[in-house]
């Protein structure tokens, strides 16, 4: 028995050690320049906005804005900065709540593969209300209430999986979202470039504090490969075993 869970814990610590970060441009947010406690709008380098119901048009013709917050000294999160680096990407919606959803979305370089667990993570904040600095400082922004958020994995454009607003994120918080997706042997877009979905669902949390703005860092995938067909036999073996000790 310790023989097989040896050899158990050898197999997980190797397939752990052989995920791959896969490369993501401005992964967390930092290649365009935002001042502490700013949040400067218009673009986010590497990424492309997809507003299928129009909600941004015009541009630069209301409110609806994405791009990048430097929450430091601002009272927007607790603590007052952002999970990774100095920014976090920024989807602001306040012209069309309920009009439909917005996002930010990066084609890879990487494409899918088969035979591979891919793990995707990022972490999405709920801003509070509160006030800025600098050009800023004397402004209030109601923040209240949160219009939901999507995480999607995507390949040639196919949906392989997504977290849709699974996480309660209380005001001024980050919590981590997890994609998970595992490819076999066949799949029909096998080949076709991998996409990152990041996405503000322009919900209605309730009238009075509809949510305006979702925001996003630190953006990660990873690859691993499904072991071998006899490490996982001897992986279900050594659960069974475990499980059959457990009950005496």
């Amino acid at each position: 028995m310790h023989k097989l869970l040896s050899t158990l814990t050898l197999c997980a610590i190797s397939a752990a050690a052989q995920a791959a970060p896969i490369f993501i441009e401005n992964h967390s947010f930092e290649a365009d320049f935002a001042a502490p406690g700013t949040f400067p709008t218009g673009n986010v380098t590497g990424w492309d906005v997809l507003d299928p119901f129009d909600v941004l048009l015009p541009l630069g013709d209301g409110q609806d804005a994405i791009g990048v917050l430097n929450p430091t000294t601002s009272t927007f999160f607790d603590p007052d900065a952002a999970p990774d680096g100095d920014n976090v990407a920024l989807i602001y919606l306040s012209d069309d709540i309920g009009q439909g959803p917005v996002s930010l979305t990066q084609e890879l370089g990487a494409t899918l593969q088969a035979n591979t667990v891919y793990t995707l993570q990022v972490e999405v904040g709920n801003i509070a209300s509160g006030f800025g600095t600098g050009p800023f400082a004397d402004t209030f922004f109601d923040l209240d209430g949160f219009p939901g958020y999507a995480v999607s994995l995507y390949a040639g454009g196919q949906l392989l999986d997504e977290d849709v607003n699974t996480l309660v994120i209380e005001e001024g918080e980050f919590l981590t979202s997890t994609v998970q997706v595992v490819i076999g042997d066949n799949h029909d877009q096998l080949g076709q470039h991998l996409e990152i979905r990041l996405t503000n669902l322009n919900l209605e949390d309730d009238p009075e504090d509809p949510g305006i703005e979702v925001d996003f860092d630190n953006v990660r995938l990873d690859a691993a490969p499904i072991p071998e067909p006899a490490v996982a036999v001897l992986f279900a073996a050594g659960l069974t075993l475990i499980a059959g000790r457990r009950r005496f």
